[in-house]
């Protein structure tokens, strides 16, 4: 295995987290979204990214949607 992500279910969305790549590979954005189309057909993927990654999956056609906040209890 050389790259992969975590899927979780909602609703009506798939999202995404703890994506990876092995040294010396890239994770390929399109093929991590068609997994996902095919593990849960019809969901909107959705994910938290920024910096390199963040530009890396708005170039395979994602868009930005909103900030994201994190808080704790």
């Amino acid at each position: 295995m050389t790259a992969g992500a975590n899927i979780h279910n909602g609703t009506s969305a798939a999202g995404l987290s703890n994506s990876w790549a092995a040294p010396g590979h890239d994770l390929n954005w399109l093929d991590v979204i068609a997994c996902v189309g095919v593990e849960r057909p019809g969901r909107t993927v959705i994910d938290y990214a920024w910096g390199d990654e963040l530009a890396r999956v708005l170039a395979v056609g994602s868009r930005r949607v909103g900030r994201h906040r994190v808080w704790v209890r």
